[in-house]
């Protein structure tokens, strides 16, 4: 609804400087400053309704991460799975839809990505000493 209402206001803008342009001598620079000015307005919005903190959205996990597992594996407790995946969640590495406190291969995707960009090799989703330590440096 926002959008739409900004895109009315940005077309209701540059619909008024024609009108102005054909009815006085505004020239080239004052249009190209005004439609510049209109399209800042709609950048600023879209942005503010974007940017939404992830902590408003995901609760931060408190807890230490102390045993290595698969970001797969089935035999990780319910607390632990869901810790790890509010992790991920707060990180920007897992959707917040694939919080159930159950690990599977969207999980360990998401620790994959989570240590290819935090350069810790091998990345292939196990959960280690390495892994662990970054997490662990990083909930607050």
């Amino acid at each position: 609804m926002k959008r739409e209402v900004w895109g009315i206001s940005i077309g209701i803008v540059a619909v008024a400087i024609i009108i102005m342009r054909a009815n006085t001598s505004i020239g080239d620079n004052q249009l190209a400053t005004a439609l510049s000015n209109a399209q800042k307005i709609k950048v600023i919005h879209t942005v503010r309704q974007v940017a939404v903190p992830v902590s408003q959205t995901t609760p931060q996990v408190k807890k230490q991460f102390a045993q290595n597992f698969t970001a797969d594996s089935k035999d990780v407790d319910r607390a632990t799975a869901y810790d790890l995946q509010q992790f991920l969640i707060s990180q920007g590495f897992l959707d917040e839809k694939y919080l159930t406190g159950q690990l599977g291969p969207r999980t360990k995707q998401a620790v994959i990505l989570f240590q290819k960009a935090n350069a810790i090799s091998p990345a292939n989703g196990y959960v280690g000493e390495l892994t662990r330590q970054k997490i662990n440096s990083l909930i607050i």
